[in-house]
């Protein structure tokens, strides 16, 4: 008969709890396994798995919950339970919730509007273009583009208009006629610019001894010149500020 050799052995318990040398085997009694050890891990390598012990009910049929033992095999099958679903009403839309989807409007015109309706839900039902009654009137908060004129002159006195581009061509002298205070509205800044060409140099009376530089502007050769005005409400009077002048071409 050939010779018999046998390995170390003990249970699963026994076997989990032993460390044996790098290459030695040892058998599980519980679980009819072979265990390989490295001399390291405790309880070794499990190599073989443990077969059922038990016949398994409904084998061949489909089912939704398995359970399963320590060495992955499968002991049972269930189908779902209601206790198995987690509550996912705070995560995805509920029927409720869907049922209060949008829905959009009856058709509308497309088109491009300044103007438009809408509903509660955001959805567009109609435009429109805007009207002269859509507009606040923003006269009195922002700078206003200035007209263009032609001051009134007689004898040599140009009148000049606030608030206005006066344009001024020159032949002879002339003096600066400017607004009072009781011609000026004095709850918004009150300026005035004088675009002036001299041909010929000429005497030119600016109409006011204020000047924001403090030194009158030489205003003693031929040429192109923009004079700008500001009312000063505390002096009750005009001040010139910039005077640029280009030469004429």
């Amino acid at each position: 008969m050939a010779t018999q050799v046998q390995r170390r052995r003990g249970t699963s318990a026994q076997n989990d709890a032993f460390t044996g040398a790098l290459g030695e085997f040892t058998y599980d009694e519980t679980n009819h396994t072979i265990r390989v050890h490295d001399g390291v891990k405790q309880g070794g390598w499990q190599l073989i798995v443990k077969t059922a012990e038990q016949a398994l009910p409904y084998v061949g049929s489909w089912k939704t919950k398995l359970k399963y033992d320590a060495q992955g095999l499968i002991t049972d099958a269930t189908d779902l339970e209601a206790s198995d679903i987690p509550d996912l009403s705070g995560t995805y839309a509920t029927l409720v919730q869907l049922n209060q989807k949008i829905t959009k409007n009856e058709a509308i015109t497309a088109g491009t509007k300044c103007k438009i309706t809408y509903d509660a839900n955001g959805l567009v039902t109609g435009g429109a273009d805007l009207t002269a009654a859509d507009i606040p009137d923003i006269s009195g908060t922002y700078a206003k583009k200035m007209a263009v004129v032609t001051p009134t002159v007689a004898g040599g006195v140009w009148s000049l208009e606030a608030n206005k581009v006066n344009k001024i061509v020159l032949s002879s002298s002339a003096t600066m006629s400017l607004p009072q205070s009781a011609a000026l509205d004095l709850t918004i800044l009150n300026q005035i610019i004088v675009q002036l060409k001299m041909v010929d140099p000429q005497q030119i009376n600016l109409g006011t001894t204020n000047y924001l530089s403090g030194v009158a502007p030489d205003l003693s050769q031929a040429g192109v010149y923009n004079i700008y005005y500001e009312w000063d409400n505390n002096d009750n009077a005009w001040y010139v500020g910039a005077v640029l002048k280009k030469a004429i071409v």
